[in-house]
């Protein structure tokens, strides 16, 4: 999930977010993983305020580029 950062705030990544769980929720998943890039503070901070929870990091090195993922998960009730 990405929002450009002149509509951060605007309620367009919550309609997104709501939009995708429901989507989950009709499909009958009782879990979700995602990862997100552990640096981007915004984004970790989007989804701990919907009860997603850490669950890991894995670090990628790609010729260039370096970055760490974090792993979270989430129960769908």
């Amino acid at each position: 999930l990405y929002v450009l950062p002149g509509y951060q705030g605007c309620g367009v990544g919550s309609a997104l977010y709501d939009a995708a769980i429901g989507s989950l929720k009709s499909a009958g998943q009782r879990r979700a993983v995602l990862e997100v890039l552990a640096a981007n503070e915004n984004a970790v901070a989007f989804y701990r305020a919907r009860g997603w929870v850490p669950e890991g990091r894995r670090t990628e090195h790609i010729p260039g580029f370096r970055f760490t993922a974090l792993r979270m998960g989430l129960a769908i009730a």
